[in-house]
């Protein structure tokens, strides 16, 4: 089965174990559900803990399953918009104790250890999960991590310090940029997702300091990344031009390279339909981490100018004889395309 299932004695020892843990909560069957209370549930579980932080993500399934899609996509947008989950006051969907007990009943009861944690973000065994999937997620680390207490009063810094952490864990697990994670990927490539998520846990390597997980949550990292925006935009209307982008690093790539990341990158969802940050935030991530799986598939569409999934010597000699010229007028003698192209062939023997 997916997941590893455990026999059925397990299962119902399980359940067992569960009535009497909300037993010793004071809590029953009809008692009302929020977050906070799925959050101190969590890491309690009979059969094995799950960190906190997916309290926020199971409350979404929660309302999916008991409600509706529509109050789901609503509580998602929530945990978006505002500093907390929303899952108090009048307009707050509505839910009991027993919906927890169900979804651990058909979800986590018998399921080792990383699959619970899957289930709990995804909500099943086989979802298929989009960025925004990711912010119930972020919104309970930035709601509960000491050190990011700051950010509850700082909405913009709040809003892109979330979304940079999903652009990082898309960047991951997302090598060929489909805005898309299904089930399957996490199993195959999130354990580092996972071990991130408990070095966040008390007693973590991280509980403290959020800046000691490097990987997805680190703050230093988003605040150097939105720094380093805010000094390309240079007309502060939060999206970057052709013109800004082409300053980066001191315009050190060359502009036909700097054109066709804009034309990969460029959305129609920003106003001027310039890199937003979050495409920038991609762009940089390909840009200091070129060994990655995503970096060489961004850097290969970016020389693939035909898209025909081949780079042709003269796609590879368009992109050359620009930087040859750069060379040329520092002084340099540059090395003639002919003989990089026979470097290029050795090196990748193909």
């Amino acid at each position: 089965p997916v997941g590893g299932a455990a026999p059925h004695a397990t299962v119902q020892r399980e359940l067992i174990d569960m009535q009497m843990l909300l037993g010793s909560c004071g809590l029953h069957a009809s008692s009302l559900l929020g977050v906070s209370t799925i959050a101190s549930l969590l890491p309690r579980l009979p059969g094995g803990s799950v960190p906190a932080l997916l309290a926020g993500s199971v409350w979404v399934h929660l309302v999916r399953a008991e409600l509706s899609v529509e109050a789901a996509e609503l509580a998602c947008r929530a945990s978006a918009d505002d500093d907390a989950m929303a899952d108090t006051g009048p307009e707050a969907p509505q839910l009991d104790v027993g919906a927890f007990c169900r979804f651990f009943a058909a979800q986590l009861a018998g399921i080792a250890a990383e699959e619970r944690l899957l289930r709990c973000l995804c909500g099943d065994s086989e979802a298929t999960l989009a960025p925004v999937d990711f912010l119930p997620l972020t919104a309970e680390v930035v709601r509960c991590h000491p050190s990011l207490g700051f950010l509850a009063s700082d909405e913009v810094y709040r809003q892109h310090y979330e979304h940079t952490v999903v652009q990082r864990i898309f960047f991951e697990l997302d090598p060929l940029r489909t805005s898309r994670v299904t089930a399957a990927r996490l199993r195959r490539a999130g354990g580092s997702l996972w071990a991130a998520l408990r070095s966040l846990e008390a007693g973590g390597d991280a509980d403290e300091d959020i800046n000691a997980e490097r990987r997805f949550f680190s703050y230093e990292h988003f605040y150097v990344i939105f720094c380093k925006f805010c000094e390309l935009d240079a007309d502060q209307d939060f999206e970057l031009s052709l013109e800004e982008l082409q300053s980066y690093a001191d315009h050190s790539l060359s502009a036909r390279t700097v054109a066709r990341i804009f034309i990969e990158l460029a959305s129609d969802a920003t106003p001027c339909g310039g890199l937003g940050f979050a495409e920038f935030v991609y762009f940089l991530l390909c840009e200091e981490d070129k060994s990655s799986a995503t970096a060489a598939s961004f850097w290969f569409r970016v020389l693939d100018m035909d898209g025909d999934g081949r780079l042709s010597a003269h796609e590879l000699q368009f992109f050359y004889e620009e930087q040859a010229t750069r060379l040329a007028h520092l002084g340099h003698e540059p090395i003639s395309f002919a003989d990089v192209l026979c470097q290029l062939t050795d090196a990748i023997n193909p």
